[in-house]
């Protein structure tokens, strides 16, 4: 046929992030013609040797907050004194006594107790 319509596929529907994600996107996309199918499969996976099997569980809701909060703790330790200077000079401006820095140095040498 000189003027046939020409096959349009939506590629944007193919999701190359495991090799079941490309599997299922080809299927869908290529409905049940399983001879275009694997060699269109063929084609991307050539050149893409490191790809997961089944895409990766994400983070549950849980270990998301966890690992946030785990995260702000540890920035928040990290900069103590810097959390610390800014409300002493945010106490200095209002004119109220700054507070000091938690710091404190240990004792150098304890004597001895006597013995009784």
């Amino acid at each position: 046929m000189l003027f046939a319509k020409k096959e349009y596929h939506n590629m944007d529907m193919i999701r190359t992030s495991s090799k079941d994600a490309l599997k299922r996107s080809l299927m869908q996309m290529y409905q049940g013609d399983v001879a275009t199918m694997e060699r269109m499969y063929d084609f991307y996976m050539k050149d893409m040797e490191k790809v997961p099997d089944f895409d990766p569980v994400p983070p549950s809701m849980l270990q998301q907050a966890k690992t946030t909060i785990g995260e702000l703790f540890g920035w928040a330790d990290a900069n103590q004194d810097k959390l610390v200077g800014a409300y002493n000079l945010f106490r200095a401006i209002r004119s109220g006594e700054p507070i000091s820095s938690v710091s404190a140095a240990p004792i150098a040498d304890v004597p001895p107790l006597p013995k009784l």
